[in-house]
């Protein structure tokens, strides 16, 4: 105890009394001292009692360790190995545009970090959506014979069960990773996945830029349609309020006439191009016309470039399997759909031809009877 006074003493220990601390830092560090020794010997005789606990019961402690061990390599060996496969796929958010060429505009920007990454989980949704899984299981049964869904009462949960989607930071870079016991099938499943989800996405940009095609061409004929009404009231009022002088109605002629000339030159070019794509038409040489109007239309490029894919395809098949087999059927059926969307987009072109030339024959028909009239 510390009493005050000059000069200040220390009551302590009688045998070791603290001879000259005459200050109180010296006094806690006395005692400092003290409680870290008695806490030195409490942690060796704390342990020094376990090591006595553990070699009394040695033997039931290595009948226990032994038992746990002998368990987990049983577990071990028992348990079925799994092997990870990884395709990796790379997904841009560039938005498609319906023209090419220096006057497109992107419909959407997606230069704010929420709309990237909107976008990006939304493709991974796509990835591990039913729909995908299902055409990807639907692949592999038929064209590679695999017969492990066959007993699955739910396959695309089954097939959901083994994958995972993981995605790299900072990256447009997404692993699509399939765990199997057997590891040739696991690459099999992670690529026909990878491959689906493509053809997919592929799939939906050609039905919008087919829509966007429909739509252009729709407003196109409308305007074609408005701009000859307006043209004819025109023709129509220059007519009920022209002069009388001679010389105004010989100026009004000539224009009317270089018009007609015009259009006349118009409408027959115009004639003979549908009349030649007509007689193509009727002798179902489909692939000419698509390939003689694929200049002017950019959905008959990417159909005439699938068309050339999957006729490759299934000449290379052909080289291999019977007509029979299901991957030449299916092939036949892919090839076969491809045909159908070209031939609808020729049937569209002729159609929008045709409006046309009905639309610049008309105008020549009224361009002659009010050269006529004057």
């Amino acid at each position: 105890m510390i009493q005050a006074g000059s000069p200040s003493s220390f009551k302590g220990d009688r045998k070791n009394p603290p001879v000259g601390l005459n200050d109180f830092s010296l006094a806690a560090d006395y005692l400092g001292q003290m409680f870290q020794a008695e806490h030195d010997n409490n942690r060796e005789a704390t342990l020094l009692h376990y090591w006595r606990i553990l070699k009394k019961r040695q033997l039931t402690v290595g009948l226990f360790s032994g038992i746990l061990m002998a368990t987990v390599a049983v577990g071990t060996m028992a348990s079925t190995p799994y092997f990870a496969s990884t395709a990796t796929l790379e997904i841009s958010p560039n938005t498609p545009t319906v023209l090419s060429g220096d006057n497109v505009s992107e419909v959407v920007t997606l230069n704010a970090s929420d709309e990237r990454r909107a976008y990006y989980a939304t493709q991974y949704r796509i990835l591990q959506s039913r729909s995908v899984i299902e055409e990807a299981i639907r692949r592999l049964q038929e064209e590679h014979g695999i017969t492990d869904f066959d007993e699955e009462e739910h396959p695309p949960k089954f097939f959901a069960r083994h994958l995972d989607i993981s995605p790299e930071l900072d990256t447009r870079l997404v692993h699509v990773v399939v765990e199997y016991p057997d590891p040739e099938k696991a690459a099999l499943f992670a690529n026909t996945l990878a491959e689906t989800y493509i053809e997919f996405n592929l799939q939906r940009a050609l039905g919008t830029a087919q829509q966007a095609f429909g739509w252009l061409s729709e407003q196109q004929e409308v305007y074609r349609q408005r701009k000859f009404e307006s043209d004819q009231e025109v023709h129509d009022f220059k007519y009920k309020n022209r002069l009388d002088q001679g010389d105004t109605l010989k100026a009004s002629l000539s224009k009317i006439q270089e018009s007609l000339s015009a259009t006349h030159a118009d409408r027959v070019a115009l004639s003979a191009s549908y009349n030649r794509v007509q007689a193509l038409s009727r002798a179902k040489a489909w692939s000419g016309l698509a390939t003689h109007l694929s200049s002017d239309s950019p959905v008959l490029q990417a159909l005439m470039q699938d068309l050339r894919v999957k006729e490759q395809e299934r000449n290379e098949l052909a080289a291999t399997y019977l007509p029979d087999h299901p991957k030449m059927r299916r092939a036949e059926e892919s090839l076969e759909g491809v045909r159908t969307q070209v031939q609808a987009q020729v049937k569209r072109w002729l159609g929008g031809k045709k409006t046309q030339l009905k639309l610049v024959t008309d105008q020549e028909n009224a361009l002659a009877a009010e050269a006529t009239s004057l």
